[in-house]
């Protein structure tokens, strides 16, 4: 079975076969980030990297209740926005509910450093050219498994760039 989840406007997770389509369902809570080292929280704008020694970590919340079926295939869409420099983009399972970084979420080092302590459950190289263009991330295992696990619930996904060197952002002015 096939369930295809939208994720607002900017960020899109499908779930299921790769050869069938089904339903697709608006699944997007919310989005922001944390950043260390004093742990600030933006709700909306969903930048992650390294910048001027600030670091930032990403998160999209997602409801899954509308997902009853075991997923087997699951890609991550989301807009790029703009991309300085060059890194790997990695997406992140977390044990946080949304409304553990939600808006009414100060800041919080804590929930920066679970964004990113989960497995990698997809990734991504990116460079300054793929900037404005929608980026495709299909999850491992690890992911379909969590995805899977948490059927019927609302979701953390956590994200992370890891500079090839130097400063460099990904989802900058998101």
């Amino acid at each position: 079975m096939r369930a295809a989840l939208t994720l607002a406007v900017f960020a899109i997770l499908v779930l299921g076969c790769p050869n069938a389509l089904a339903n697709t369902i608006i699944v997007n809570i919310d989005s922001g980030h944390y950043q260390s080292p004093n742990g600030g929280h933006t709700t909306g704008n969903y930048i992650a990297g390294l910048f001027s020694g600030v670091t930032y970590h990403d998160y999209f919340c997602f409801d899954l209740s509308g997902i009853s079926d075991s997923v087997t295939y699951a890609t991550f869409h989301v807009w790029s926005e703009s991309i300085a420099g060059a890194g790997t983009y990695s997406v992140y399972a977390t044990s946080l509910a949304p409304a553990d970084v939600g808006a009414s979420q100060g800041a919080s080092v804590p929930i920066f450093n679970a964004l990113t302590a989960g497995s990698v459950i997809g990734s991504i190289a990116v460079t300054s050219a793929d900037s404005s263009k929608p980026l495709s991330i299909p999850l491992n295992t690890t992911g379909l498994n969590w995805l899977t696990a948490n059927e019927g619930t609302g979701i953390v996904m956590g994200g992370a760039l890891e500079p090839d060197s130097g400063d460099s952002i990904i989802f900058g002015y998101s």
